[in-house]
Protein backbone atom coordinates (compact mmCIF):
# COMPACT_ATOMS: atom_id res chain seq x y z
CA UNK A 1 0.00 0.00 0.00
CA UNK A 2 1.69 3.43 -0.83
CA UNK A 3 2.49 5.59 1.55
CA UNK A 4 -0.18 8.32 1.75
CA UNK A 5 0.54 11.63 0.95
CA UNK A 6 0.82 14.79 2.66
CA UNK A 7 -1.69 17.54 2.46
CA UNK A 8 -0.81 21.03 2.61
CA UNK A 9 -3.17 23.30 3.57
CA UNK A 10 -2.45 26.60 2.36
CA UNK A 11 -2.04 28.92 5.45
CA UNK A 12 -5.08 31.82 5.32
CA UNK A 13 -4.34 35.18 4.05
CA UNK A 14 -3.38 37.71 6.51
CA UNK A 15 -5.90 39.93 6.67
CA UNK A 16 -4.83 43.38 5.74
CA UNK A 17 -7.19 45.06 8.33
CA UNK A 18 -5.40 43.72 11.63
CA UNK A 19 -1.85 44.19 13.18
CA UNK A 20 -0.02 42.14 14.00
CA UNK A 21 0.09 40.95 17.51
CA UNK A 22 2.37 42.68 19.78
CA UNK A 23 5.26 40.65 21.11
CA UNK A 24 4.75 40.73 25.07
CA UNK A 25 7.51 43.62 26.59
CA UNK A 26 9.19 42.09 29.49
CA UNK A 27 9.39 44.92 31.95
CA UNK A 28 12.29 45.53 34.83
CA UNK A 29 11.37 48.16 37.62
CA UNK A 30 13.39 51.26 36.86
CA UNK A 31 15.94 51.94 39.31
CA UNK A 32 15.06 54.10 42.21
CA UNK A 33 16.12 57.61 41.74
CA UNK A 34 19.05 58.92 44.29
CA UNK A 35 17.67 61.16 46.85
CA UNK A 36 17.73 64.79 45.95
CA UNK A 37 19.68 67.10 48.15
CA UNK A 38 18.31 70.33 49.16
CA UNK A 39 20.97 72.96 48.23
CA UNK A 40 22.24 74.52 51.60
CA UNK A 41 21.52 78.06 52.40
CA UNK A 42 24.87 80.38 51.88
CA UNK A 43 26.76 81.01 55.02
CA UNK A 44 26.26 84.10 56.54
CA UNK A 45 28.72 87.39 55.90
CA UNK A 46 31.02 88.03 59.29
CA UNK A 47 29.64 90.95 60.76
CA UNK A 48 31.38 94.40 59.20
CA UNK A 49 33.55 96.71 61.37
CA UNK A 50 31.97 100.34 60.64
CA UNK A 51 34.55 102.74 62.49
CA UNK A 52 33.32 105.55 64.31
CA UNK A 53 32.84 108.30 62.62
CA UNK A 54 35.92 111.08 62.74
CA UNK A 55 35.43 114.51 63.89
CA UNK A 56 37.21 117.03 61.98
CA UNK A 57 39.10 120.07 63.54
CA UNK A 58 37.48 123.34 62.07
CA UNK A 59 40.52 125.82 62.47
CA UNK A 60 39.17 129.32 63.00
CA UNK A 61 39.71 131.74 60.23
CA UNK A 62 42.04 134.83 61.23
CA UNK A 63 40.70 138.24 60.77
CA UNK A 64 41.37 140.14 58.05
CA UNK A 65 43.57 143.35 58.30
CA UNK A 66 45.34 141.64 61.58
CA UNK A 67 49.16 141.73 60.68
CA UNK A 68 49.67 140.35 64.31
CA UNK A 69 50.55 137.03 62.66
CA UNK A 70 53.10 135.85 60.51
CA UNK A 71 53.48 132.85 58.16
CA UNK A 72 55.24 129.82 60.93
CA UNK A 73 53.01 132.03 63.54
CA UNK A 74 49.58 129.56 64.21
CA UNK A 75 48.27 131.62 66.97
CA UNK A 76 48.43 134.24 69.33
CA UNK A 77 50.12 132.12 71.89
CA UNK A 78 52.97 131.30 69.56
CA UNK A 79 53.14 135.19 68.30
CA UNK A 80 53.65 135.95 72.28
CA UNK A 81 56.49 133.81 73.11
CA UNK A 82 58.59 134.93 70.01
CA UNK A 83 58.75 138.20 71.00
CA UNK A 84 61.61 138.96 73.29
CA UNK A 85 61.74 141.73 76.28
CA UNK A 86 65.46 143.17 75.64
CA UNK A 87 68.09 144.10 78.34
CA UNK A 88 71.26 146.42 77.48
CA UNK A 89 74.24 145.26 80.16
CA UNK A 90 77.32 147.53 80.29
CA UNK A 91 80.55 146.00 82.19
CA UNK A 92 80.08 148.87 84.82
CA UNK A 93 76.12 148.96 84.67
CA UNK A 94 74.16 148.03 88.23
CA UNK A 95 71.28 147.48 86.46
CA UNK A 96 70.51 147.02 82.51
CA UNK A 97 68.66 149.65 80.25
CA UNK A 98 65.30 147.98 79.55
CA UNK A 99 63.52 149.66 76.42
CA UNK A 100 60.28 149.27 76.11
CA UNK A 101 58.29 146.76 72.72
CA UNK A 102 56.00 148.73 70.27
CA UNK A 103 54.06 145.79 68.98
CA UNK A 104 57.43 144.36 67.15
CA UNK A 105 60.31 147.59 67.42
CA UNK A 106 62.01 148.70 70.80
CA UNK A 107 62.53 152.03 72.11
CA UNK A 108 66.32 152.48 71.24
CA UNK A 109 68.81 150.92 73.46
CA UNK A 110 71.83 153.07 73.82
CA UNK A 111 75.76 152.26 73.68
CA UNK A 112 79.00 154.30 74.93
CA UNK A 113 81.68 154.68 72.74
CA UNK A 114 83.29 151.44 71.05
CA UNK A 115 82.51 149.82 74.41
CA UNK A 116 80.64 146.09 73.72
CA UNK A 117 77.49 145.97 75.61
CA UNK A 118 75.68 142.40 76.17
CA UNK A 119 72.11 142.25 74.64
CA UNK A 120 69.93 139.85 76.87
CA UNK A 121 66.81 138.38 75.14
CA UNK A 122 64.29 137.01 77.42
CA UNK A 123 61.79 135.36 75.86
CA UNK A 124 59.39 132.89 77.41
CA UNK A 125 60.61 129.87 78.75
CA UNK A 126 58.28 127.56 76.52
CA UNK A 127 60.49 129.27 73.76
CA UNK A 128 63.13 126.97 75.31
CA UNK A 129 65.23 125.61 72.33
CA UNK A 130 63.59 127.71 69.67
CA UNK A 131 65.96 129.01 66.85
CA UNK A 132 66.82 132.48 67.32
CA UNK A 133 68.88 134.49 64.08
CA UNK A 134 70.11 138.20 65.33
CA UNK A 135 71.05 139.82 62.41
CA UNK A 136 73.28 142.87 62.88
CA UNK A 137 72.96 146.29 61.03
CA UNK A 138 75.31 148.35 59.05
CA UNK A 139 78.35 148.82 61.31
CA UNK A 140 77.12 145.77 64.39
CA UNK A 141 79.78 143.79 65.24
CA UNK A 142 78.08 140.59 67.36
CA UNK A 143 80.26 138.67 69.14
CA UNK A 144 80.06 135.29 69.01
CA UNK A 145 79.59 135.70 65.60
CA UNK A 146 77.00 133.33 64.74
CA UNK A 147 74.22 134.68 63.50
CA UNK A 148 71.69 131.24 64.68
CA UNK A 149 71.37 130.96 68.62
CA UNK A 150 69.51 128.84 70.80
CA UNK A 151 67.17 129.90 73.56
CA UNK A 152 68.37 128.38 76.44
CA UNK A 153 66.27 126.43 79.22
CA UNK A 154 65.64 130.00 81.03
CA UNK A 155 64.73 131.30 78.09
CA UNK A 156 67.01 133.90 77.45
CA UNK A 157 69.16 133.78 74.63
CA UNK A 158 73.07 136.31 75.15
CA UNK A 159 75.07 138.30 72.24
CA UNK A 160 77.57 140.51 72.74
CA UNK A 161 77.21 143.85 70.60
CA UNK A 162 79.59 147.07 69.60
CA UNK A 163 78.80 149.92 67.32
CA UNK A 164 81.56 150.75 64.93
CA UNK A 165 82.69 154.56 65.19
CA UNK A 166 81.71 155.14 61.81
CA UNK A 167 78.10 154.72 62.42
CA UNK A 168 75.93 156.60 65.11
CA UNK A 169 73.04 154.49 64.31
CA UNK A 170 71.82 150.97 63.57
CA UNK A 171 70.00 148.24 64.46
CA UNK A 172 69.42 144.85 65.02
CA UNK A 173 66.82 142.68 64.18
CA UNK A 174 65.69 139.48 65.78
CA UNK A 175 63.84 136.41 64.34
CA UNK A 176 62.25 133.58 66.24
CA UNK A 177 59.33 131.57 64.83
CA UNK A 178 58.92 133.58 61.91
CA UNK A 179 58.53 136.69 63.75
CA UNK A 180 60.92 139.27 63.28
CA UNK A 181 62.28 141.83 66.15
CA UNK A 182 64.01 145.23 65.77
CA UNK A 183 66.46 146.53 68.41
CA UNK A 184 67.70 150.06 67.11
CA UNK A 185 70.88 150.77 68.34
CA UNK A 186 72.67 154.68 69.14
CA UNK A 187 75.89 155.93 70.00
CA UNK A 188 75.45 158.12 73.52
CA UNK A 189 77.20 159.55 76.30
CA UNK A 190 77.78 158.18 79.99
CA UNK A 191 75.39 160.15 81.38
CA UNK A 192 72.38 159.15 78.99
CA UNK A 193 73.26 155.81 79.59
CA UNK A 194 73.67 155.85 83.11
CA UNK A 195 70.38 157.64 83.30
CA UNK A 196 68.28 155.16 81.24
CA UNK A 197 70.22 152.56 83.56
CA UNK A 198 68.47 154.22 85.95
CA UNK A 199 64.95 154.41 84.67
CA UNK A 200 65.18 150.72 84.24
CA UNK A 201 66.08 150.43 87.34
CA UNK A 202 62.87 152.34 89.06
CA UNK A 203 60.54 150.85 86.74
CA UNK A 204 59.96 154.13 84.65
Amino acid sequence: MPPPTPVIVAAPSPDPNLSPPIPPLDWEPLPPSPPVEEPSAPPLPAALFVPPPQTETVQQSQPAGDDSFTPGVPNLQDLEMALPEVEVWRAQSVSPQMPARRHRRFDMAYVVGKEPSVVRLRFHPLAAGQAVVVQPGPGVTIDPPDAEFRVDKNGECVVWVALDWDFILSDLNVYCAGVKTKVPLERATVELVEAREAAGRSGQ
